[in-house]
């Protein structure tokens, strides 16, 4: 009986720059990104050390309500958990030449912690808050 083995990836690192995003004609779309991912550790001396990889990451949106919802979080900065497959595939340069890429191909991308939020329209202004019954006109509240 042959072993089967698992091609998992989790990731979990911060945006280099805004996922881009491509709609099929089909009301479903991909998006791809890069997630930086960095490593600590002390070395022998009592240093600390890092290294930080980036990691190419591409994903298949199935509704306009998940690519208007990532479109929102998936900006520069923000903070994300992966996990998905590492895969390779081989491509044809603008020079000829054949080029391979390794990709992690997503099954989930969550946004984490106090992930900014991209508007594409300005905030509308608040409206001022009346006074509260017992607060006198002119009273400065904090």
């Amino acid at each position: 009986m042959s072993r089967s083995y698992r091609n998992l990836v989790l990731l979990q690192g911060g945006l280099t720059a805004d996922a881009k995003f491509h709609r099929f004609d089909d009301g479903t779309g991909s998006l791809r990104m890069r997630v930086a991912t960095t490593k600590r550790w002390a070395d022998k001396a009592g240093g600390v050390q890092e290294r930080t990889e980036y990691h190419n990451v591409v994903k298949k949106l199935f509704s306009e309500a998940q690519i208007n919802f990532f479109t929102e979080r998936l900006v520069k900065g923000a903070e994300v958990d992966v996990e998905g497959e590492l895969t390779h595939r081989e491509y044809t340069r603008e020079d000829g030449e054949k080029a391979v890429i390794t990709e992690v191909v997503a099954d989930r991308i969550q946004p984490i912690g106090s992930t900014p939020i991209a508007s594409t329209k300005p905030a509308a202004p608040e409206a001022p808050e009346p006074p509260a019954a017992s607060q006198e006109p002119g009273d400065v509240v904090f």
